[in-house]
């Protein structure tokens, strides 16, 4: 791959992520302004101890904070895989630059990344389930349901490699890169697995449906890429067996 293409997110790609980060803290804060207040001290479960944060806050809030960024990371984690299909099948040439459509798709990875890290965080304060950093970070330690809640801690994992891959190509080499980017598919699998079981709005109509839509939206790029590698593998062998030209001397 030429050194153009390569995807990289400078300095003005990382400072949108951020603006994004910032503004979702800033909406954040505005959301505890406007939710109303209880009595119930607000507190955070760290496993060593309890942190009292001083001030209260609605009983649910923190589980809606952690649905809707945990929404967000899905639908992101969906666009980083459906887009990576169409640049991987020459969908988006033509359409959008090479590099730019890497960025888009590392952009959308981070974005993944970050709003997975907020859905779990933000569990340390609902009083319900009483999560710890141990049962966020250790599959099968949490009481509350431990096998769903593993897959989601395994997909976390697999798609942070998968994005810090884009750190470390240079490092590791074209091949290995693209190695580790299939792991994208077990990673889908797994997220999607994870919400379904384990989200108590996943039987709600508009929940359903956004699985089915982007569940069929990736199959169709995968059954597409693999027509056009098909399509595409006659071709490059016959290029491959012709013997090379000799220049005389």
């Amino acid at each position: 791959m030429d050194k153009e293409e390569r995807p990289q997110v400078g300095i003005s790609g990382l400072a949108a992520v951020s603006a994004g980060a910032g503004l979702g803290i800033i909406l954040g804060l505005l959301l505890f302004w406007w939710l109303p207040l209880t009595e119930t001290p607000l507190t955070v479960n760290l496993g060593f101890g309890i942190w009292d944060l001083g001030f209260g806050t609605s009983e649910k809030v923190f589980w809606f904070a952690s649905r809707s960024a945990a929404i967000i990371a899905y639908v992101a984690l969906t666009g980083s895989v459906a887009w990576g299909l169409m640049v991987s099948s020459k969908v988006t040439d033509g359409l959008i630059s090479r590099p730019i459509s890497f960025a888009l798709h590392q952009i959308l990875s981070l974005v993944a990344v970050g709003f997975s890290g907020l859905h779990a965080v933000v569990l340390l304060g609902d009083r319900f389930i009483q999560f710890t950093w141990i049962d966020l970070v250790l599959p099968l330690h949490a009481t509350y349901r431990p096998a769903e809640v593993a897959l989601g801690i395994f997909g976390f994992y697999l798609v942070a490699v998968v994005t810090g891959s884009f750190y470390v190509r240079h490092l590791i080499g074209q091949r290995a890169w693209r190695l580790l980017h299939y792991l994208s598919f077990p990673t889908y699998v797994l997220v999607t697995a994870h919400g379904v079981l384990s989200g108590t709005d996943s039987k709600q109509p508009a929940m359903q449906y956004m699985y089915l839509a982007t569940a069929a939206c990736i199959l169709f790029l995968v059954y597409y890429r693999i027509l056009i590698e098909r399509r595409q593998r006659p071709a490059r062998l016959a290029t491959a067996s012709q013997p090379q030209a000799v220049s005389a001397r």
